[in-house]
């Protein structure tokens, strides 16, 4: 087997080719025969040690690639008689087997994700698929055009197989087969899959982008923070706190400021309120979860809330106005996150 490593930090031109044994599957494995791999600017970036996330030498760079399946290690079902298989990786040296294929075991569960807008029906996998064995299959019905895309991605990200995919009515049906156990191996496996978030914005549509995007991470497998600052704080007030007695300055800051996630507007087309009003009413028409339903998605699925306490201190917001659940903590918090993190969002 020829290997191309990164043995040290530098120019692509410092990497080397080794000639090394071919590698055996162990259990749940797959030995993939490469012919073809994708070389994109990140892997230049990851060569010469300048991305946000660091993969300490050797390693081989390169996260797609495209080959036939070759040999397969106990408990793999019909893979190695697919041809031609596509395997997507994340992290240095890929995905050997992003999860076991797990031999079929006849159970078969229906999941009606029918009428559910993005990321519902990932959302929705994710909790029906981690009630079942390995081996076990779901099939989905759901009506998102868009699930097109989604669903083959979401089964590699898991570990998960797509047995098929076929057209009904607007959208699809689509039959998962659960993974066995299975994971990173090599340098990869120090990278933790954590998206972090910054949400500055108190605009309901960005703040509204920011929770359909953690909470379709958390349904892709990842750990999720939210460091709330700014006006981004407000979609985490309660909108009945206790009274207490408050400065003269926070109770204008208090006034001035949406009162909770069912108060925030648009940042655009608002229209004294008319157009949230409108956008509103067209999400509940296409079961579009609101803001303060993502909200409840996010914290029963582990989401770390944490309020940024500088700006608490600046607008006169206290612990007890804001939702159960949130923490609290600093710049300092969120860095730390986000060093561990393989995606940075600031909204």
């Amino acid at each position: 087997m020829r290997r191309v490593v990164c043995t040290e930090w530098g120019e692509p031109e410092k990497l080397v080719v080794e000639e090394q044994p071919d590698p055996e599957p162990g259990p749940g494995q797959v030995v993939v025969a490469v012919a073809a791999a994708g070389v994109n600017f990140v892997d230049a970036l990851f060569v010469a040690g300048t991305y946000q996330i660091k993969v300490p030498p050797p390693f081989t760079p390169g996260s797609e690639l495209a080959g036939t399946v070759v040999a397969v290690g106990d408990g793999v079902d019909g893979v190695g008689m697919a041809g031609v298989r596509f395997a997507a990786g994340q992290g240095m040296g890929t995905k050997a087997a992003p999860g076991a294929a797990a031999a079929a075991t006849g159970v078969q569960v229906d999941l009606d994700c029918t009428g559910l807008a993005c990321p519902g029906p990932i959302m929705a996998l994710q909790k029906k698929i981690a009630q079942l064995n390995p081996g076990d299959e779901v099939l989905a019905h759901v009506s998102d055009a868009g699930f097109r895309l989604d669903a083959p991605a979401w089964a590699a990200r898991n570990g998960h197989e797509l047995v098929s995919m076929k057209p009904e009515g607007p959208g699809f049906a689509a039959l998962f087969r659960k993974g066995g156990a299975g994971g990173l191996t090599g340098p990869a496996a120090r990278i933790k899959d954590k998206k972090s978030f910054v949400v500055f914005s108190g605009d309901l549509d960005k703040v509204l982008a920011a929770f359909i995007i953690a909470n379709g991470a958390v349904a892709m497998g990842d750990d999720v923070s939210m460091f709330f600052t700014f006006w981004g704080l407000n979609a985490l007030r309660r909108e009945d706190p206790p009274k207490v007695e408050r400065a003269p300055m926070d109770r204008l800051f208090g006034a001035m400021m949406p009162s909770g996630p069912d108060q925030m507007k648009l940042s655009n087309l608002n229209m004294l309120g008319g157009g949230t009003a409108m956008m509103k009413k067209i999400m509940r028409d296409n079961k579009v979860p609101s803001l303060p339903d993502l909200i409840g998605s996010a914290r029963a699925s582990g989401v770390r809330l944490v309020a940024c306490t500088m700006t608490m201190d600046l607008l006169g917001i206290r612990e007890e106005d804001l939702i159960d659940g949130v923490e609290f903590g600093g710049v300092a918090m969120f860095l730390g996150e986000a060093s561990e993190s393989n995606g940075t969002f600031f909204i």
